[in-house]
């Protein structure tokens, strides 16, 4: 998984940000689910491993999935299986952000031959 060091504005709150140094990609979206969209900022990529899917979501749920004070599943929780699926499904979860991805190339064109509009 790459790994990445971010700001984060709690409750997307420009009087209210922090450090974040080694969060997944997979933390990222849990963020923006919780913090808002735009709440992860100076996103930069640290380093990659070799984590498991199965080993981060637990993580993950260990660090956002806990009960809130009444004893109900929090925000957390709720954002992990709507951004990723019931645990008991199984799914992979992203390597990295779509926007680390390279480009796609555009149905129709090969590469080096653009028209121009």
């Amino acid at each position: 998984m790459q790994h990445y060091s971010v700001m984060l504005r709690l409750g997307g709150s420009l009087s209210h940000v922090i450090p974040k140094p080694d969060v997944t990609a997979p933390e990222i979206m849990v963020l923006r689910a919780i913090h808002g969209a735009d709440a992860v900022v100076d996103i930069k990529p640290t380093r990659m491993d070799k984590t498991s899917h199965r080993a981060e979501r637990e993580r993950l749920e260990n660090v956002y999935g806990q009960p809130g004070p009444s004893g109900k599943p929090g925000f957390g929780a709720k954002a992990i299986v709507d951004l990723f699926g019931p645990a008991a499904m199984g799914g992979r979860l992203p390597v990295s952000l779509p926007e680390d991805a390279p480009a796609e190339p555009v149905e129709g064109e090969d590469e080096g031959e653009r028209t121009a509009a």
